[in-house]
């Protein structure tokens, strides 16, 4: 058993293997590789524990995913996923296990930080931890200020995309307007830009499929955007609201803590947890929980405890099964059943195959409840706020004609609340339907359109204006004529985004905009939230309504003179679009020399969808991260991109190989034949993986080692240690799932070792190996080097026999120190198990001290290697 990582010219990985298994461990192993420090840092951020490795401006989201339980949301889903799909999840976190501090990247070392091990259900927080801002929750926070300060007509005013959700173009060419005669799908997912890129391209193969797309790095498989040769699929951000805000009642009798809810009284779980914050002092938070959900924003003065209601942890489902399923797929059906389990984000799915079979639908869940749950912050207690049932995802299978999703309002507008404006889809499908027939080539051209529909509404009226200072006529003349295109190169569209700057600065001093401002300045909120509360912001995405609402009594005229006389006194005029549109990428690096990058063309309502914050920073902070042309007549012909490169090392040659290629607006070529790539390296298996390991005892026979798997052995083992007899062995009560659960964690643990001692081909006994500096009882003696612990359960025999014990610690004994680096065996049974303390003292154990264990006090004894 072997697999083989393969690299193209830009160093993307190609992952080849037996089995879909062998192949799921082969792609941890390469993320690992590639992107260790990615890994890192997002295992980090989804346990709350980042600011103790990166400082204290990680503070705020380590109480936030601390108080919204994302890594205990994530093992309840990892516990309720089907036994395949665990297997599955498990083998990828394996080979992450595996190649942990085998990454060359330098910032580790800058940060003295060593990387941990994963844990099976790692991934799934990792997914959560990405996802959770982009449900859209803290826009109902916003809403319910605007209410409460200003009053529900200013919904309206301020009705624009949530600004800082991810969006993504995606359409869909059909047969008919295809020079091959089979469809084309292409888009470009726009989210906050990230250094390394959110998204790593990967081909992955194995002797049941073979599949190439954008995988997230900590994810395994390939969720949003695939080709399997005869399908692909893509998706875009649906715009629905899936998650909602209560406001919580919470008083305390006695030492419990209770709510008001739909139907009275309701016990509230609670707790305290502590934030290590490197180079401070720890910080203590109190953790609640109602029925609904994790309290997120604690009380303040008048205001209530807010909780947020989740899909993912009030069903304990993931949507992780897509993830296998897909990889699967050689049809729209077989991708439409895989989304089937799709969870969150909510999302817009694309997918047609080589047969002119095409569908576009909604795909994740939504729950039924009352219109104020889409709108605001709802009270617990009322019964109309409870959720009810699930909506169903809208579908649409028109193969006949091109498709755009583009986060507008359609499949999905009876599931949302803030969508995105028309002008990206419109703007798309008209450049789609204005060429007969496409070439894959030629579709990149819609990818870099850079016309801004929506530029008018300033410029019409900067072309009324009259009695204008010489300067500010010379302006108003460039503007006016000024094709509307934000190219890169264009001093116009530099000039524009300084008007519209100034336009959003007049606009956000009106007084009643002003009274919204006291959010931040009186920090009545989690800063974590403060880009979706600033007024300025909030202005700036929905100027376009506001200039064009007659009801709010803006001096319009006067503001935008105001706006293109204050740019005719400013400097540097003569810039261009790029030089002030660049690209700033959230990193952990703490580089100064990678915060900033060469900018791009494009703007928020184009198809080439850059975003800037007018009024605040011109920088680019989203855009287009990926590209992709799947091909359905050659998926040789496919093309893709990412923002910087395949490696996550400032110091490595494919750290941002693709940046420019990609700025230009160009792709690469999908590679995908196995001859035309470089092999890289061959890992094998059997060397990585428990040995299978013998030793014969003279008069008894040959003994082997056996590694555990948890999913098929999980019936022998939940037999064993239920027994009367294994009271000490702490399982009794447990549940097969559950057992399968824990040796699953021990399986993929780097620390651990599990496997049998069979005999005859029959398992006799269990055995768990571990490091014991990474337990809590390494803590309480001195460990040496080379120890190693041990926990031995022995099966019941049928016919015992003389010597047999002894003949399962010889060959526990022998394999262990087969490795010359181990030292001495410890074990810690409990000191009340008389029986486990007298096969030790048979089995030559010497006793040291006892210690105090959460769950027992333990007898310390110790085996040392004989010397010679």
């Amino acid at each position: 058993m072997s697999f083989q990582i393969y690299r193209d010219k830009w160093g993307i990985p190609h992952i080849r293997a037996g089995s879909e298994l062998e192949l799921a461990y082969a792609q941890g192993v390469n993320v690992a590789l590639d992107r260790g420090w990615q890994l890192e840092v997002e295992r980090l951020r989804s346990k709350g524990v980042s600011a103790a490795a990166l400082g204290k401006e990680y503070l705020e989201w380590d109480k936030f995913a601390r108080r919204s339980k994302l890594d205990e949301t994530a093992i309840n889903c990892f516990q309720q996923l089907d036994s395949d799909t665990r297997e599955w999840l498990c083998e990828y976190v394996k080979g992450v296990n595996s190649a942990l501090g085998k990454s060359k990247n330098t910032a580790f070392e800058k940060h003295a930080i060593e990387p941990q091990a994963w844990e099976p259900w790692t991934p799934i927080s990792v997914w959560f931890s990405t996802h959770i801002l982009m449900g859209g929750f803290p826009s109902k926070i916003w809403r319910e200020e605007l209410i409460q300060r200003l009053g529900e007509q200013y919904l309206d005013y301020f009705t624009s995309e949530d600004l800082w959700r991810a969006e993504s173009n995606g359409w869909y060419i059909p047969p008919s307007k295809t020079l091959s005669g089979k469809s084309i799908q292409a888009g470009d997912p726009h989210r906050v830009i990230e250094l390394p890129c959110c998204y790593q391209q990967v081909h992955l193969s194995c002797d049941e499929y073979t599949v190439l797309g954008f995988a997230i790095p900590g994810i395994p498989g390939i969720a949003h955007f695939g080709h399997a040769g005869s399908v692909a699929w893509s998706i875009t951000n649906a715009m629905a609201d899936y998650q909602d805000l209560f406001f919580e009642r919470i008083y305390q009798k006695g030492d419990a803590y209770y709510c008001q809810g739909p139907e009275g009284e309701e016990p509230v779980d609670i707790c305290k947890e502590v934030i290590e914050v490197r180079g401070e002092n720890s910080v203590k938070i109190d953790v609640l929980e109602t029925p609904r959900g994790p309290i997120i924003v604690e009380g303040r003065d008048a205001r209530l405890p807010i909780s947020i209601q989740l899909p993912a942890r009030k069903y304990s489902v993931s949507g992780f099964e897509t993830l296998r399923a897909l990889l699967r797929a050689e049809s729209v059906d077989d991708v439409e059943q895989a989304f089937s389990y799709w969870v969150e984000p909510v999302n817009v799915l694309q997918t047609s195959d080589v047969n002119g079979k095409f569908v576009s639908k909604v795909v994740g869940q939504v729950p039924e409840r009352s219109t104020e749950n889409f709108k605001r912050i709802v009270p617990a207690w009322s019964r109309d706020s409870v959720w009810t049932g699930r909506i169903e995802g809208k579908r649409s299978d028109n193969s006949e004609q091109a498709a755009v999703m583009a986060n507008q309002r359609g499949l999905a507008s009876e599931m949302g609340t803030e969508f995105s404006p028309e002008h990206r889809a419109n703007r798309i499908l008209s450049l789609v339907n204005f060429r007969d027939l496409w070439s894959v080539g030629e579709v990149q051209q819609i990818h870099t359109d850079t016309y801004l529909s929506t530029a008018p509404i300033i410029l019409d009226i900067v072309a009324s204006l009259s009695d204008l200072s010489q300067a500010a006529f010379r302006l108003q003349q460039i503007l006016i004529r000024w094709d509307c295109n934000m190219e890169a190169n264009s001093v116009e569209a530099a000039l524009f985004s300084k008007l519209r700057a100034n336009v959003v600065q007049q606009v956000s001093k009106v007084p009643d905009f002003q009274v919204m401002n006291s959010i931040i300045e009186q920090s009545e909120y989690s800063e974590l939230f403060y880009p979706w509360l600033s007024v300025t912001s909030r202005i700036a995405f929905a100027l376009n309504s506001l200039l064009a609402n007659e009801d709010l009594g803006l001096d319009v005229t006067s503001i935008v003179r105001k706006s293109l006389i204050d740019l005719s006194a400013e400097q540097h005029l003569d810039e261009t679009w790029a030089e002030i549109h660049t690209i700033t990428p959230w990193n952990a690096y703490r580089d100064e020399r990678l915060n900033s990058w060469p900018g791009i063309g494009g703007d928020h309502d184009c198809v080439l969808s850059s975003y800037s914050v007018p009024g605040l920073t011109h920088s680019c902070w989203r855009a287009p991260v990926a590209r992709y042309i799947w091909d359905l007549e050659n998926i040789e012909n496919s093309q893709w991109i990412v923002q910087f490169g395949a490696n996550d090392d400032p110091e490595h040659e494919y750290f941002s190989n693709q940046f420019d290629i990609w700025r230009q607006g160009s792709l690469v070529p999908v590679s995908v034949e196995w001859d035309e790539i470089l092999l890289e390296s061959t890992v094998d298996l059997s060397e990585v993986n428990l040995c299978n390991y013998s030793h014969v005892v003279n008069g008894l026979g040959r003994f082997e080692v056996r590694p555990v798997n948890p999913k098929h052995d999980s019936d022998l083992i939940h037999s064993w240690v239920t027994q009367e007899r294994a009271q000490f062995w702490g399982m009794a009560n447990y549940d097969k799932q559950y057992i399968e659960f824990i040796y699953q964690y021990l399986d993929v643990h780097p620390h651990h070792d599990i496997f049998f001692i069979a005999f005859e081909d029959q398992s006799v006994a269990l055995v768990q190996l571990y490091d014991p500096r990474y337990e809590e009882v390494g803590g309480k003696f001195v460990t040496q080097t080379g120890d190693i612990g041990l926990h031995i359960f022995v099966a019941p025999a049928k016919n015992p026999v003389a010597g047999f014990t002894q003949g399962i610690f010889n060959t526990i004994k022998d394999y262990v120190f087969s490795n010359s680096d181990n030292k001495r065996i410890v074990a810690e049974p409990d000191s009340h198990n008389i029986k486990a303390l007298s096969r030790f003292e048979r089995l030559g154990f010497a006793f040291g001290e006892q210690v105090e264990l959460t769950s027992k006090t333990a007898q310390l004894v110790y085996f040392e290697r004989e010397v010679r």
